[in-house]
């Protein structure tokens, strides 16, 4: 029942888009978009796959029940992105038609929807698995900000904007369909795909992937505000409204407000838990800013204010603000003043990028660390540390998946003597086909190596 309720609606939804799209561009258009965005998104999914296969490591995502494939990538992937993507690129428009200073430009397209595409991730994945769709299958320690949603996966998601969106839409300007670079562009990807195959540490800072995600989105933020006046389509219009008010351009809307229904609907009402919500609130701030006749300054007002309330509110601002920090940069005549404004806003972005990887960093790595020790060496942290490790814990016993995650569950409620969080671990043992175990028999067990062979020993008995 819970495959169907992301399977129908997502067909459903998807084709509300293809019509869009034929409606203001035509069928050929509509056609070539959403087919070359459903063969980039198998392509994708199975270059993914080739890499974990290559560091000897399984997918991504655990699908409770077995789902169609291709090759690595299951069906539903493919079709998720292609719908997220359509539905990004059109709000990105329809929020930057807001702003005088849009005059068609693609690079702030491409940012925008770039941000919404993370924001279709944080809200997607944070339903998948109260709902029973997936679960992640490499979230460990990942850090709260995004409440139970691994932070790779979310930059991931945004950088398939990047990988396909970006170069598609810079085809349909004319200096770049004339330029011999433009089969170049497809090195987007492959750049992105191989910092993860061949992943190093920088330093502090995390892996080279990591450090990618990051630096790439900066990248192009500030290729927006230098460079995007001479990215113009030219010949072929990629806008996706029309002139006219018409009813068509609700369509849209439709499909991304249809499925923040199914997310709040498996966040607020499935999971049961309240936080979750956070999750939605890119996307909601999204449809409200891209609406008719709502004033964007007071979105960002009312968002500014609910981040001294809770910083998760704080993606769904940088989404607000993105497109009236663009208006206010690039506004004819071009002034030595806005310039300035521009050089140092792109100065603080990449200069906050290391101080906030080298704390994320550190942290994982004491995490690490405390995980490593015997039981006994709990005593040597002090209250606060451990309060932050159960809390972390907490979290991965009600979101994460896969084998490897359990065992950093299981361990972690062992060592704490965790009763509430090994009854929610051993229960998801049991969807894993596992034969289920008690929470307590592993409590009785005498060191967590036996509670180790405990678990084992169902292993052995599903294989």
């Amino acid at each position: 029942m819970t495959r169907a309720i992301l399977i129908v609606p997502l067909a459903i939804l998807l084709a509300l888009e293809v019509y869009h799209c034929s409606r203001r561009k035509g069928w050929e258009f509509a056609l070539l978009f959403f087919a070359a965005a459903l063969l980039f998104g198998v392509i994708r999914g199975n270059v993914v796959g080739l890499i974990q296969y290559a560091h000897g490591q399984g997918q991504p995502y655990h699908f409770s029940r077995p789902a169609l494939r291709i090759g690595f990538t299951t069906v539903v992937e493919p079709f998720g992105w292609a719908f997220a993507l359509y539905g990004s690129w059109f709000l990105a428009e329809g929020i930057l038609k807001k702003v005088k200073a849009w005059q068609g430009e693609l690079l702030p397209v491409a940012f925008v929807a770039t941000l919404l595409m993370g924001g279709f991730s944080w809200s997607v994945e944070a339903a998948a698995t109260p709902m029973g769709w997936w679960h992640w299958m490499i979230g460990d320690i990942e850090d709260l900000f995004f409440y139970a949603v691994p932070v790779v996966g979310i930059m991931d998601w945004a950088s398939v904007a990047m990988d396909f969106l970006l170069p598609f839409l810079l085809f349909q300007v004319g200096m770049v369909r004339a330029s011999r670079w433009r089969f170049a562009l497809p090195m987007i990807f492959v750049v992105h795909m191989l910092t993860h195959l061949f992943f190093l540490p920088v330093g502090p800072f995390g892996y080279t992937f990591e450090v990618y995600h990051y630096m790439a989105v900066l990248a192009l933020g500030s290729a927006a505000l230098f460079v995007g006046r001479q990215l113009r389509p030219a010949g072929v219009r990629t806008q996706l409204w029309g002139r006219d008010a018409s009813a068509v351009d609700a369509l849209p809307f439709i499909s991304v407000g249809g499925m923040l229904a199914i997310v709040i609907y498996a966040t607020a009402g499935v999971s049961g838990d309240q936080t979750l919500l956070f999750s939605v609130l890119p996307l909601a701030a999204a449809l409200l800013l891209a609406a008719p006749r709502v004033p964007q300054a007071a979105v960002a007002a009312l968002l500014a204010a609910g981040v001294f309330v809770d910083l998760r509110v704080a993606p769904a601002l940088l989404v607000a603000i993105s497109p009236l920090v663009y208006g206010l940069v690039t506004a004819e005549p071009r002034s030595r003043s806005r310039t300035a404004i521009a050089t140092l806003l792109v100065v603080l972005s990449f200069g906050a990028y290391f101080p906030w990887a080298y704390w994320r960093h550190e942290r994982t790595e004491t995490l690490r660390d405390f995980l490593a020790r015997e039981p006994e060496a709990a005593v040597d942290v002090e209250p606060g540390r451990l309060q932050q490790r159960l809390e972390l814990y907490d979290l991965i016993c009600k979101f994460a998946g896969g084998d490897y995650a359990l065992r950093l569950v299981f361990d972690a409620a062992w060592q704490e003597r965790n009763r509430e969080a090994l009854e929610y671990a051993v229960e998801e043992f049991a969807t894993f086909g596992y034969e289920k175990v008690s929470a307590e028999q592993l409590l009785n067990a005498d060191s967590r190596g036996a509670m180790r062979d405990i678990l084992r020993q169902a292993r052995a008995q599903r294989d």
